[in-house]
């Protein structure tokens, strides 16, 4: 097990490395440090408790899960949070780790209740009450934190939907993917421990501690591997009026509202920026944004994006990206343009990659670009 957490150690070494040798580093990577920090910390605790158990390692190695799941949130929220300052409320989540390093210091140092190696042996197998009200209880909460973290993660991407008509830069499936996996380890810890401690898993406690290494150290690479080239909200867009999120996320009612009866200010308004829209060709322009509209109009954001709303289901995102799937279509119609290639052709219908060129231009047509193409090459032969 020493060789492994060594192999796993270097493999730390090497990522946090990686993160430090970044150019243009935010303060999510100096999150993503102390992850790895914190991940290394904990295998190092192990060895030190399997080679000698005393207060000092016992402690180290029950607290460093406890910073470690808060750092993990505070990464998160970087890449959601915009312009928005973090609430202090989320410092809570550190409350479980102080309570412990205190609560433990009083009780192996002040008050000595662990006086020889036997006791704190069964200590660390049988912990009392308060040691598992404090973990217990903090892993009951870090599993609801993360059950809200999942439901905001699933929404941001209809949030960014409200004011940018292209999103691929902030791809959160990695990170959606990688919460579950800490969601599950913390469930698994849950139960594991739970059963051990109950005497209903024929499990030591250092199994249980070996399961949870396992999951947290291989899902980490994962972790590492994604966030070292993925960038947050506000590396991509740099505009000042960011869509508020995670920390005062966009009103995404309306996205699933049904239509609303404009006034007849705001159907001039609807009529003023479609025929903007298609006359300038705006969609055209892969990163045009709907503070660019709104300052084309001259319009308040908040007053355009309502009116764009209004339509049952339709967000700035779908409205602008229809218009390139017109526009896309309109070239593969055309048999002058069949010397190019169909990436070429979406380039230059506003689209910026091959990926989000076939699934939007798929999502509304409900074909791809090629299976599209070959209908109509189809229908023409038949005809």
């Amino acid at each position: 097990m020493t060789y492994l957490y060594a192999a796993a150690g270097s493999l730390i070494f090497i990522f946090v490395l990686l993160i430090w040798r970044k150019q243009q580093k935010v303060r999510a990577d100096y999150y993503l440090v102390g992850i790895n920090l914190l991940i290394g910390c904990f295998m190092l605790s192990d060895v030190l408790v399997q080679r000698h158990l005393s207060s000092a390692t016992l402690i180290f190695q029950n607290g460093v899960p406890l910073l470690l799941f808060p750092v993990f949130v505070l990464y998160v929220l970087e890449f959601l949070r915009g312009n928005s300052r973090l609430s202090a409320r989320w410092l809570l989540l550190f409350v479980p780790a102080v309570l412990f390093f205190i609560w433990s210091v009083y009780d192996h140092f002040v008050a000595g209740n662990y006086p020889n190696e036997a006791a704190l042996l069964e200590h660390f197998n049988n912990p009392s009450l308060a040691y598992h009200l404090v973990f217990k209880g903090s892993q009951l909460g870090f599993m609801a934190v993360m059950i809200g973290l999942l439901q905001q993660l699933n929404r941001f991407e209809r949030a960014l939907k409200q004011g940018y008509s292209t999103i691929d830069a902030i791809d959160l499936q990695w990170l959606i993917r990688f919460t579950w996996v800490y969601l599950l380890s913390v469930v698994v810890t849950f139960v594991l421990f739970l059963g051990q401690n109950l005497g209903i898993l024929p499990f030591q406690i250092q199994q249980v501690f070996g399961v949870v290494y396992g999951l947290l150290v291989a899902s980490v690479f994962y972790l590492n591997y994604q966030g070292i080239q993925h960038y947050t909200l506000t590396q991509v867009y740099q505009k000042a009026s960011l869509p508020h999120t995670l920390v005062g996320l966009p009103n995404t009612e309306v996205i699933d509202a049904p239509s609303k009866e404009l006034t007849a200010d705001e159907k001039a308004l609807e009529d003023k920026l479609l025929l903007l829209i298609e006359k300038q060709q705006l969609y055209l322009a892969p990163q045009f944004s709907l503070d660019d509209l709104a300052e084309l109009l001259g319009e308040n954001r908040h007053k355009v994006s309502k009116v764009i709303n209004a339509r049952a289901g339709r967000t700035f995102y779908d409205l602008v990206n229809g218009y390139r799937v017109a526009h896309l279509k309109r070239l593969l119609d055309d048999p002058k343009q069949q010397q190019f290639t169909i990436l070429a052709l979406g380039l230059d219908s506003g689209f910026n990659s091959k990926a989000s060129l076939n699934r939007i231009f798929k999502s509304v047509t409900g074909l791809s670009p090629r299976e599209y193409l070959e209908s109509k090459q189809k229908d023409a032969s038949h005809s």
